[in-house]
């Protein structure tokens, strides 16, 4: 009985060394598993003068690792900063314009981006010293390729071709810049998506925002104004919200060109050059609770576009409310204000089975005005509800009251025997007045004919064998910028300048060369090109000067800009 008592302890003393072993194995897992997924802290950089961490922003990103933090004081930095990791990039001061950077190669972005969840914010990012001028249409202030969710945020941005460049980016935020006088665009969106615009002033750029086969963005409170061309722009674009921004003193305020499902709402579109808000082969869009007001040409201009809704939008004190023009069918405009408009309240040309119900069309010259000029009807508009007061025609009465003037006269000069002196002389009055008058609202402009740029004394200049089947040929030419408007479409009036960047393409069979060269006006350019050809055959080589010429507004086939031909010349090559 004792051994078995025995026996039995010594066999529970054996289990519960086991259960203890057990536990603290499992306490020590624990306590490694605690360590190990504990999150190591971030780190913060200085990077300064001699006593900060680094004196060079890119060091600090070198040296940094995933969500750290680089802190910039004051200063002037001359840097291109290529951020590769997931890194905080902010200023010492709150003072925006305290810490300049500036590229060291003019070449370069600024900071260009390939990390997601980077943060950019407080920065004065300006053009090179060297040399403010345009050197790459990709080029920025700040490029991000290919991430997303970034924060880009409270930065100055100028002088370059693009402030701030998105490219297959999504998830980002870019708010509370202020981005100006860049040389093409102030903020460019290229296929990318679910990003917000928020809060961002851009003005004085040669074009404002755009987005470019993108979708399902959100742009909210941006003031795009002052901008030489447009203030926001959608090409090829669809899904996007445009709210409450602010689009004035532009050529166009808002356009959109090949773009579908977007909403717009709540945005201002004032004293732009020519419309409010453009629609270019754009369609099923909703225009709602805009305000487009003392543009130059149309509150709403819509041309090819149909099937889009237009509610509670005032758009007055323009030369034309709503105008519909060539194939614009099936939108519908509803409970709109149309108020004080020079000419007509809503125009259409051209279209049909559009919707015109419970407007407000006071004060205009003439409330709803349809024309058929080039397409001939039935269009089968339908009109339904409107409250219209046209203006008194003052113009009418002006008229008349002369003509009625022109006849008394007549019978006065009559009883003095003078009636065909005072005819013949109305009649020269009459004709002087419509010269006067067509001179006035239609310019004649004479263009030179030919090419604005001439290829001459196209010559080889040396023909060398290199091998029995191949020779190594020199093509010999000066080329010379001689008319600044050869035909009207090459150059708008403030794109004649004395100087322009060509691109020489010279074709020779299956062999194409491009090169990039600025000509000035009436000086000749001597150019050469050397290459090699098979002996033994004959050669057509041409030679074409091409200019890239960028729209005022996003073209539904080219997009924003095509090469144009300026001049060239062919010749014959017999090896």
């Amino acid at each position: 009985m004792i051994g078995f008592v025995f026996l039995s302890t010594t066999k529970i003393r054996t289990v519960l060394k086991g259960i203890h072993m057990k536990i603290n194995c499992c306490i020590l897992i624990f306590v490694f598993l605690v360590i190990t997924t504990v999150p190591v802290s971030a780190n913060t950089f200085i990077v300064g003068d001699s006593e900060a961490d680094y004196t060079s922003i890119q060091d600090a990103v070198d040296n940094a690792k995933d969500r750290d933090t680089i802190q910039v004081c004051n200063g002037n930095y001359s840097e291109n900063i290529f951020v590769d990791k997931a890194l905080t990039i902010k200023t010492h001061s709150k003072n925006t314009y305290a810490t300049i950077i500036q590229a060291k190669n003019i070449e370069e972005n600024i900071f260009y981006v390939t990390s997601n969840e980077v943060n950019i914010t407080g920065f004065t990012i300006k053009a090179g010293k060297e040399d403010n001028r345009r050197i790459s249409d990709e080029n920025a202030g700040i490029y991000l390729d290919n991430v997303h969710d970034c924060v880009i945020s409270n930065n100055v941005l100028s002088g370059h071709a693009n402030g701030i460049f998105l490219n297959h980016s999504f998830d980002t935020i870019i708010s509370d810049n202020f981005v100006f006088s860049n040389n093409l665009h102030g903020i460019y969106v290229t296929n990318s998506k679910n990003n917000l615009l928020s809060n961002n002033e851009v003005s004085s750029n040669n074009y404002g925002i755009y987005f470019a086969s993108s979708s399902h963005n959100r742009l909210s409170n941006n003031n795009a104004s002052h901008n030489n061309n447009y203030g926001i722009a959608l090409w090829n674009s669809s899904r996007n919200v445009l709210e409450n921004n602010l689009a004035s003193s532009n050529k166009y305020g808002i356009c959109l060109t090949s773009s579908f499902e977007n909403e717009l709402h709540d945005n201002v579109a004032y004293r732009n050059g020519l419309h409010g808000i453009y629609l270019w082969w754009s369609s099923t869009n909703n225009l709602k609770n805009n305000s487009l007001n003392f543009n130059g040409y149309s509150g709403i201009n819509l041309y090819g576009s149909s099937n889009n809704y237009f509610d509670y939008n005032n758009a007055s004190s323009n030369k034309k409310g709503v105008r519909l023009e060539w194939d614009c069918n099936n939108n519908s405009i509803r409970n709109n204000i149309l108020i004080s408009n020079h000419e007509s309240g809503i125009y259409i040309i051209d279209s049909s089975n559009n919707t015109v119900l419970e407007n407000i069309l006071l004060d205009n010259q003439k409330g709803i005005e349809i024309k058929e000029i080039y397409t001939r009807g039935p269009f089968n508009n339908k009109m339904y509800n409107n409250e219209i007061d046209d203006r008194f025609n003052y113009q009418l009465l002006i008229t008349g009251f002369l003509i009625l003037f022109v006849i008394g006269i007549a019978f006065y000069l009559k009883q003095k025997s003078l009636l065909k002196k005072a005819l013949f002389a109305s009649s020269i009055a009459v004709i002087l007045v419509a010269i006067v008058v067509f001179a006035i609202y239609f310019p004649i402009k004479i263009n030179w004919l030919g090419s604005n740029v001439y290829v001459e004394d196209l010559e080889l200049t040396n023909v060398t064998e290199t091998n029995k089947t191949t020779s190594r040929i020199t093509l010999s030419m000066n080329i010379t910028y001689l008319y600044k408007d050869a035909y009207s479409n090459t150059f708008s009036e403030d794109e004649s300048t004395d100087e322009i960047p060509v691109i020489v393409q010279i074709k020779t069979g299956s062999q194409i060369s491009e090169e990039k060269i600025n000509l000035q006006y009436l000086q000749s350019y001597p150019y050469e090109y050397t290459f090699e050809l098979d002996s033994g055959k004959d050669y057509a080589v041409s030679v074409a000067v091409q200019w890239k010429r960028y729209f005022d507004v996003p073209n539904p086939r080219y997009e924003e800009w095509n090469f144009e031909e300026l001049g060239g010349a062919i010749t014959n090559i017999n090896l």
